[in-house]
């Protein structure tokens, strides 16, 4: 069996800097604004707060069991069956997501840039790129996310202070928008945005460093994703007013477009495609290169590269299934309401199993050698 490859911190970190962040140039900035109005902006670092608190609980599962990635532990802590059903389960929702996210991605290509060209066209350049670097191994993809992070990062910092001449301070009011009840309704299913960090306890054995350093990056990652989208969510809604900012299915491409430096200086939004185009294939690309070890790992099967080719053709697949963007996004929604269930609630009550266990089984010591 090949060795694998162990990857560095600033690696990884990258990595899920790139998986988490990749959501801004969709809907998401809209969706937040529909649910808080005004105080849109709010509910990111609110959610990140609570995710953050998750995350801490979360990642005691690896010290209890060093080394071990989720799909192992969880089959260690509820059983082979009961963890096969659990692990089948993530696996499920990791697929679907991804492949919901690629027909997002391709229907943003289609509103921006190609708007004649076929839908399982642009779909299916998405799913070869992304298949080709899945096929390569993990390294390749985080090579690829430490060098285009900056360009990524700088093409939203770009476009961010570019739409600073449009903003109009008076859109933050009302401070609290749709209602502080409704807007602490939401701050729990929110925690659904920062599900991506659960790829910490899912490579674990990729990891050339210790739990310490793994939780300072899964800490660091969504305080910076949630002030990512706080502050992109907060300069749309001053630069396109409240009702304006909830009627777009693409809220950075619009944000992109309102730029305007004069005669010569147009068409921004052609190099806003080119970074979120470069988010989008290493997004991609790690939840076809999840889903096969995650197969792997539930299946034990010695190699993940034959399982790749069929987790493509079913990215691609259930990509084509909303008949068309208003139902992809109904999907993502969906998504945001349920999926802390899978990224954080399943794994947290596998940790809360496993804590009554070792305390039954210290009990049970302590008794025989009184």
């Amino acid at each position: 069996m090949k060795e694998i490859t162990k990857i560095g911190a600033s690696e990884i970190k990258t990595l899920t800097l790139v998986v988490m962040g990749t959501k801004v140039f969709l809907g998401l900035p809209q969706y937040f604004i529909e649910v808080g109005s005004t105080a849109g902006w709010m509910l990111p670092l609110l959610s990140g707060a609570v995710s953050l608190v998750l995350w801490h609980w979360l990642s005691g599962l690896l010290k209890r069991y060093p080394g071990e990635n989720i799909v192992r532990i969880t089959e260690k802590v509820a059983g082979r069956v009961p963890g096969f059903i659990i692990n089948f389960l993530l696996l499920l929702y990791i697929v679907i997501t991804s492949g919901n996210l690629l027909r997002e991605f391709a229907d943003a290509v289609l509103i921006s840039a190609l708007p004649d060209t076929p839908i399982s066209i642009v779909a299916i350049l998405f799913v070869l790129t992304a298949f080709m670097a899945c096929y390569l191994g993990l390294e390749p993809i985080v090579r690829s996310a430490y060098i285009f992070f900056p360009l990524i990062l700088a093409g939203i910092a770009g476009i961010l202070f570019s739409s600073l001449p449009n903003i109009d301070l008076t859109q933050v009011y009302p401070l609290f928008g749709s209602g502080i009840k409704n807007i602490l309704l939401y701050i729990a299913p929110l925690c659904s945005v920062f599900g991506e960090v659960i790829i910490l306890i899912i490579l674990v054995p990729y990891f050339s460093f210790d739990l310490k350093e793994t939780k300072k990056i899964g800490s660091r990652s969504i305080i910076l994703t949630s002030l990512l989208y706080s502050i992109t969510t907060l300069v749309y809604q001053l630069a396109i007013p409240y009702p304006g900012s909830i009627e777009s299915y693409l809220p950075f491409y619009q944000l992109a477009r309102s730029i305007d430096f004069g005669r010569f200086f147009h068409r921004l939004e052609a190099v806003f495609i080119l970074f979120w185009t470069f988010a989008a294939y290493i997004r991609i690309s790690v939840g076809m290169f999840v889903s096969a070890y995650i197969y792997k790992e539930i299946f034990r099967i010695p190699l993940q590269k034959p399982l790749k080719p069929a987790i493509a053709v079913l990215f691609f697949t259930i990509a084509l299934v909303p008949k068309n963007i208003s139902e992809s996004v109904q999907i993502e929604l969906l998504r945001l309401m349920i999926g802390g269930l899978f990224t954080f609630l399943i794994p947290l009550i596998v940790l809360l199993v496993a804590v009554f266990r070792q305390k039954g089984e210290w009990n049970e010591s302590a008794e025989k050698k009184g």
